[in-house]
C-alpha cells in the first residue's frame, strides 16, 4: 500500500463532505454521496487491516496498522460531525427516500449516534473516553490469547512457570499434565494482567451502554440483531440447554467410555476432542488442496450456476492463490485463498472483505474483493497435494460461504453489501454451507462424525472482545441454517434451491430486515420454539 494512502484518501472524503453539506436537503443522492465517502475509507481501511494480519514482514505490518488508526481517526471525525448528521437526519426525516435508501441512511445515522452525536460536551467525551478503553482492553486481551505454551516435559518439573508454553499440553495423555497446562492458560494469571483486562473490558463496556442510555451493553448490541432483546436470547439459549441435556449425557457417557476417563473434567476436552479426531476423522475424509477447491467448484456451479478456476498469485507470497468467479461469462468478484500457516499471519480461520461491491450506474457494478485465511500446514515444494482433514474442509467450506455472500450481493450500496450486516445474519450462509461437506461428495460422515460435531464448537476466546454479547450468533446461525434446510421442499443439491436461497436471501447483504429474508426463505413466521427445535432435530 502507498505510504501516503491515508493521506489522499482524506482529502477525497472531505471534499465529499464539503459537497453534501451545501446541498439541497431533500436531495435524495446525498445517500450514494454517503456511501462514496463509506466505499473510499473501506477501501484503504480493510486491505490495511487484511494485510497487517497476514504479511509476513513485520515492518509492513505496521505499516498497515498506522493506515488502520489514520482510517478509524477519520472514521470518529465524520461520527462526530453534527452538521453531517443533521444534514441525513432531515433527509430521512422528510420521506423521500425509497425502501433500500432509507434502510441505508438509517444504517449510517446508527453510526453516528452510536459514536453519541447527541450526547453533551462532558458525556461526548465520556463517550470517546470509554470506546478508547474498550479498544485498548480488548486488543490486549486479543494479543493474550494468542500465547504459547512451554512443552509438557517442563510443566511437572517447575513450581514457576512463564505464561508461554507449547500447546501440546492441552493433548497430553497424563491428565495431570493437561490439569496443569489447562490451570496455566486460563487460571493463572500474571500479575492479574489478563484478568484486569477482562474486568476493563466488562466496565467500560458497562459504562458506554449507560452514557448511551441503555440499562445494559447486551441490550445495547441487540437491538438489530435477529432476536432483538434480551430476553428473546435468554428463552433461545435456556430451551436449547434443557433440550439438549438428554442427548448431551449420552454423548458424554460415550466420549468418556471412547477415551478411558472416569469423570471428564474441563481440562480433559481438547485431548478428547484430539482423539476422538482421530477415530472418526481419518484419512479417508482427508482431501487435498485441489480437490477441495475442486469440489467447491462443482457444488457452487450446480447450486448457482458460477464458475471459477485456481490461480497461482505470482505477485505475493507463493502459497497464495485466487479465484475469479464468473456467471454466464460475466465477472461477478475475486477470492483470495491464504491458506497455509507463516510466521507472522494471525492464527485464526477467518475472511476479509478486502472491497465491497455496489451498484455504480445502470450497467456497471463494483465487483467484490475478498479474501479466506485458514492455518493448514504448508508444502511449499507443492502446496496444492496438501491435505485437508475434515474439519479443516469444514472450516474452508465455512469461510467460503462468508466468500460467496459477498460475491453474489447485488445490492446498491457498499455500506449493506455481503456480510456487511448484523453478526448472527453474517454467520447464515456460511453455517448453511457447512452441509455440503457431509454429502456423499464430499466424503458422507459417519454417524460417530455427526456425534462428534456436538462438541467442536468454534471457542476462541478473542471473541469475548470481538463478538461481545454476540457468541451466541454461532449457535443461532446453525438452527437458522437447520430451519432452512428443515422447511425446504426443495432438493438443497438443487440448481433449483441454490437460485431460491440467491434470489430470496444472498443478493441482499444487510440491505433488507434479516428476519423478514428469512421469513420469505422459509414461507413462514420464525419463532424462538422453532429455533430450538430445529437445533434438536438435527442433533437426534
Amino acid at each position: 500500500m502507498k505510504k501516503n494512502c491515508h493521506v489522499e484518501t482524506r482529502e477525497r472524503v472531505y471534499n465529499l463532505v464539503g459537497k453534501i453539506l451545501y446541498m439541497p436537503p431533500k436531495d435524495k443522492t446525498i445517500v450514494r454521496l454517503f456511501d462514496d465517502i463509506s466505499d473510499l475509507i473501506c477501501q484503504v481501511a480493510d486491505k490495511a487491516e487484511f494485510l497487517r494480519n497476514v504479511y509476513p514482514n513485520e515492518q509492513y505490518r505496521n505499516h498497515c496498522s498506522a493506515i488502520v488508526s489514520n482510517m478509524l481517526t477519520v472514521v470518529e471525525e465524520l461520527n462526530t460531525n453534527f452538521a453531517l448528521y443533521e444534514k441525513l437526519k432531515k433527509l430521512l426525516d422528510s420521506n423521500v427516500l425509497d425502501e433500500t435508501d432509507s434502510l441505508v441512511a438509517k444504517s449510517f445515522i446508527r453510526d453516528f449516534e452510536s459514536s453519541g452525536i447527541n450526547l453533551s460536551g462532558d458525556f461526548k467525551k465520556l463517550y470517546i473516553n470509554y470506546q478508547k478503553k474498550i479498544e485498548s482492553s480488548g486488543n490486549e486481551l486479543c494479543n493474550m490469547s494468542q500465547i504459547c505454551i512451554k512443552p509438557h516435559r517442563l510443566i511437572h518439573k517447575r513450581k514457576k512457570y512463564p505464561i508461554k508454553m507449547v500447546e501440546d499440553n492441552l493433548y497430553s495423555k497424563n491428565p495431570n499434565i493437561r490439569e496443569k497446562a489447562y490451570n496455566m492458560l486460563y487460571h493463572v494469571d500474571m500479575n492479574n494482567y489478563h484478568t484486569e483486562n477482562l474486568k476493563k473490558l466488562l466496565k467500560y463496556r458497562s459504562k458506554l451502554a449507560n452514557v448511551t442510555n441503555y440499562t445494559n451493553y447486551f441490550n445495547r448490541t441487540l437491538e438489530h440483531s435477529i432476536l432483538k432483546t434480551r430476553e428473546s436470547v435468554h428463552q433461545f439459549l435456556s430451551t436449547i440447554n434443557e433440550n439438549l441435556k438428554p442427548n448431551l449425557k449420552k454423548l458424554f457417557e460415550n466420549m468418556s467410555h471412547n477415551c478411558n476417563i472416569d469423570k471428564i473434567k474441563v481440562s480433559d476436552i481438547m485431548y478428547i476432542n484430539y482423539k476422538l479426531s482421530n477415530k472418526y476423522m481419518n484419512h479417508k475424509s482427508n482431501k487435498s488442496f485441489q480437490n477441495c477447491i475442486n469440489s467447491l467448484h462443482d457444488l457452487y456451479n450446480k447450486l448457482f450456476g458460477i464458475s471459477f478456476n485456481l490461480i497461482k498469485d505470482s505477485e505475493n507470497y507463493p502459497d497464495i492463490y485466487y479465484l475469479q468467479i464468473n456467471d454466464a461469462n460475466s465477472y461477478l468478484g475475486t477470492i483470495y485463498l491464504d491458506l497455509f500457516s507463516r510466521p507472522g499471519k494471525i492464527y485464526q480461520d477467518c475472511h476479509f472483505t478486502i472491497r465491497g461491491g455496489r451498484k455504480i450506474n445502470e450497467y456497471l457494478y463494483q465487483s467484490p474483493i475478498v479474501a479466506l485465511c485458514l492455518n493448514v500446514n504448508p508444502n511449499h515444494a507443492n502446496p496444492l497435494n496438501v491435505d485437508f482433514d475434515f474439519l479443516q474442509q469444514k472450516n474452508l467450506f465455512h469461510e467460503f460461504g462468508h466468500a460467496i455472500h459477498s460475491i453474489l450481493g447485488r445490492t446498491k450500496y457498499q455500506q449493506v453489501t455481503g456480510t456487511r450486516c448484523s453478526t448472527d445474519f453474517a454467520e447464515i450462509p456460511s453455517t448453511f454451507m457447512e452441509n455440503y461437506v457431509e454429502y456423499p461428495q464430499n466424503n458422507q460422515p459417519s454417524v460417530d462424525e455427526k456425534n462428534f460435531k456436538l462438541f467442536i464448537w468454534p471457542i476462541r476466546f478473542p471473541h469475548i472482545y470481538q463478538y461481545g454479547s454476540k457468541y451466541f450468533s454461532y449457535i443461532l446461525a446453525k438452527s437458522i441454517a437447520c430451519i432452512i434446510k428443515q422447511s425446504t421442499s426443495m432438493d438443497i443439491n438443487s440448481r433449483e434451491f441454490g437460485q431460491h436461497f440467491r434470489d430470496k436471501f444472498l443478493i441482499y447483504g444487510g440491505e433488507r430486515d434479516p428476519v423478514i429474508l428469512i421469513e420469505d426463505l422459509i414461507n413462514k413466521p420464525l419463532t424462538v420454539e422453532m429455533l430450538s427445535d430445529a437445533l434438536l432435530q438435527d442433533f437426534v
